[in-house]
Formats: structure tokens, sequence, C-alpha cells
């Protein structure tokens, strides 16, 4: 299973803690997004947790990909943050941008800009990776950023200011489970073990948010100060996952594929249509 750095994937994290007979997870992060996806592109990993506009840029590539849980929803943890001469939305007409050009991360510009009647013809989007965000903030390179938590953080001090969030966004930014289909003809029991401890653990952090973080930082032999705050998003229980991939009817998470799949037709990367329905299944959720 591989991520990038995100507290939302904690629970992903912490059931690594908890091995058995059927299932050995091991998770790795990687630092930078292209690399997540160009790893799992060319068969360095089993799984991968990511936003569900980016695996279903990531099925261009990975055809054999499935979608077979959620774990978190951001409200608020991702966020467009400006330097403090930005007084408004709309005073960002013909300024730079820094985006991950592509992703969710331009979805969210996208969406912020259509709320002061723009769109990003009318400004500079410019590739800032997220952990280098606050740098190019401090240095001028771009007027305005996407990022999100650990860097997010950084740039909480007058010199800038919040733009706009996921908080005024939800259902946009999800954040999936997808496995390749081998994996899951071949060791389906271990898919659902998987989901299965995922969506406990989740629960179970829930109750107790203040020992997620070093119980994640644990698992990751990361240090405890490198971890991103809990704060900003929202675990998904059971029973979101079973609205969200339709185990008793229309899966919900198609709502937000469609809008994202015109996203990406729009910026031109889909290079063949999708079957969404295809994509998600509710099959190795718990019963």
């Amino acid at each position: 299973m591989a991520h990038e750095l995100w507290g939302g994937f904690y629970p992903l994290d912490i059931a690594t803690l908890e091995q058995s007979s059927t299932l050995e997870l091991a998770v790795v992060v990687e630092e930078d997004s292209d690399l997540l996806f160009a790893r799992f592109a060319a068969g360095a990993h089993d799984a991968i947790a990511a936003s569900l506009v980016d695996l279903l840029r990531l099925q261009q590539s990975v055809q054999s990909l499935r979608i077979v849980g959620c774990t978190d929803e951001s409200r608020g943890a991702d966020a467009v943050v400006a330097r403090s001469t930005v007084g408004s939305i709309s005073e960002l007409r013909g300024r730079r941008i820094g985006v991950r050009p592509g992703t969710f991360s331009e979805l969210l510009v996208s969406r912020m800009l259509a709320t002061a009647n723009l769109s990003t013809s009318d400004v500079q989007l410019v590739s800032v990776a997220a952990r280098n965000v606050p740098e190019a903030l401090r240095n001028g390179t771009v007027d305005a950023a996407e990022t999100w938590e650990p860097y997010l953080s950084s740039v909480r001090d007058p010199a800038f200011r919040s733009l706009f969030s996921t908080a005024e966004t939800p259902g946009l930014v999800i954040q999936c489970v997808a496995v390749r289909d081998q994996v899951l003809r071949t060791k389906p029991g271990a898919v659902r073990e998987m989901i299965a401890r995922v969506i406990a653990v989740g629960t179970s952090v829930m109750q107790t948010p203040d020992s997620v973080v070093p119980r994640a930082a644990r698992a990751l032999k990361r240090d405890v100060l490198s971890m991103p705050p809990v704060r900003g998003f929202r675990w998904l229980s059971l029973e979101d996952n079973r609205q969200l991939l339709g185990a008793n009817g229309q899966p919900r998470l198609l709502q937000a594929a469609t809008e994202h799949v015109r996203f990406l037709a729009d910026i031109g990367v889909l290079r063949a249509p999708l079957d969404l329905p295809s994509l998600i299944t509710a099959e190795f959720l718990p019963q």
C-alpha cells in the first residue's frame, strides 16, 4: 500500500501495527505525488490511497484498478492560501497560483475561482508541489497556492491568508483505497481483512483522537513532530463506505466522480471514456 503523508490515512498506517497470518500489510509513504503514481503504474505497489479525482486519472494508465474503500473526506485540511497582498479571490485575476496540475489541487482552485466568476484561463497556473508551497509563497514565486496539512500549518501567520478551503466544498475531495484487479482475484480474503481493519481503526480513533498521531508515527517510524495534525477532515465509517460504494443501491461516490470526470475532460487528460460503475465495488466491505 502506498500513499502520500496525510492525516486521513492514519487508520491505514495504524492498521500495519497488527499483522496476521492472512494479511501482512505494509505502507510506503511517497513524498512526491508524481513518484507515487508513477511507481504504482510501474507495479511497485499492490494498492494505493489517494483522492478520488487522482485515482480516476490514474486509471487512464492502470486500467486494472478498482476502488474498494474510502478513508476520509477533506473538510478544511486542503486550502488555497495567498500572500497578504491578495485581498480576495477576485484579485487573483492575472496572478500566479501554485497547483499540482491535473489533480484535485487544480480542481479545488477551479472551484474557488468560479465563486468569483473566474476560471483558470484568467490566472497563471504554476506547478508547485504541496510541500514547496510555503517557500514559493515566501519568495514570491506565486501569489497564491493550494496545499494541505502538514504544509498548511507552515503558512498560518499574518503574511498569508486562506482564501478558500474544502470546508466550503463538502463531498468534493474524498480519499479512497484502490487495488489492482489481480490482487482482488488472487487475495480477496486479504483485501477484505485490510478494509475491515482500516475501518475498525478509523472508528476507534474517532473516539480517541489524541492517541492517533503517536500511533501513526510509530507505524511509519517517523518523528511525531513531522506528522500532519488531526483536523480539517472527517474519517469515514462503515456506513459511509456502504453509501459511497453502493452496498445497498446506487454508489453515492458516482456523484463526485461524475464532476471529477468532467474536470479531467475539460483539462484534456482523459484519453478514453471511464466506465465509472465498474471502477467502484462494495464487495470487499465488512458485512
